[in-house]
């Protein structure tokens, strides 16, 4: 027999606080999301909050509707994101899933014919036996008035250091230079720097001037603003 004591697991409401009740009209809304089945290529839960934002029933809103409400200059940009994403899924194993996850954006066509841009972020939320991602939580957030998108604002982010991984060398850095600016985006001092990659601090401080040097950036509150750190 199950302690009584144990009643608040099956009934949560005891332990909510009051809150107001909100319309689910209101238009207030900035985010839907979805689950993927990533293999069959359906969506098995859309989010009611999908027609406040969009003016789309749920039950209509299938991986093939969403392909075709994408405006036509985001088709080539989308595709190559997801060909992205496929490329680094197949680097991770079980686990590895959970930590990272990945985001661009791209213009939908709102029921009313108007676009708009969404920020596009997902993650897995079930991993096969062979340690591919099986299904994932899609979440689409309304861009901010006013947005426009980078050339390529695609980023696989790390949730263990909070912050997107680097892909790409765009600045031929060399791998030390690399280690070093991830340490330094970490907040670690020149010091924390050389004790924990058993190098001088003044080495440290070499690598700093060559790093912003080769990417031409005045200062690193500048240079992680360039990488979309912020």
């Amino acid at each position: 027999m199950v302690d009584k004591g144990w009643d608040f697991w099956f009934d949560h409401s005891q332990l909510f606080s009051e809150r107001p009740v909100v319309n689910p009209g209101v238009t207030n809304l900035k985010r839907y999301h979805f689950i993927m089945n990533c293999f069959g290529n359906n969506f098995e839960f859309v989010s009611l909050s999908l027609k406040n934002i969009l003016g789309y029933e749920p039950e209509v809103f299938t991986s093939e509707f969403l392909m075709s409400i994408i405006h036509p200059d985001d088709v080539h940009y989308c595709m190559e994101s997801e060909r992205k994403v496929i490329e680094l899924m197949d680097r991770l194993y079980f686990e590895d899933h959970y930590r990272f996850y990945f985001k661009y954006s791209y213009r939908v066509k709102k029921k009313t014919g108007e676009y708009i841009f969404i920020k596009q972020s997902y993650q897995a939320i079930e991993i096969d036996e062979r340690g591919h991602m099986n299904r994932s939580l899609v979440f689409h957030d309304v861009a901010e008035d006013g947005f426009q998108r980078q050339e390529n604002d695609f980023i696989m982010i790390d949730r263990m250091k909070n912050r997107p991984v680097h892909m790409e060398n765009h600045y031929d850095l060399s791998k030390r230079e690399i280690e070093v600016l991830d340490l330094i985006l970490q907040g670690k001092s020149s010091k924390e720097i050389a004790a924990l990659i058993f190098i001088s601090e003044h080495t440290v401080n070499t690598h700093r001037r060559r790093i912003l040097s080769k990417t031409s950036a005045d200062n690193f509150l500048e240079l992680r603003q360039r990488l979309n750190l912020i």
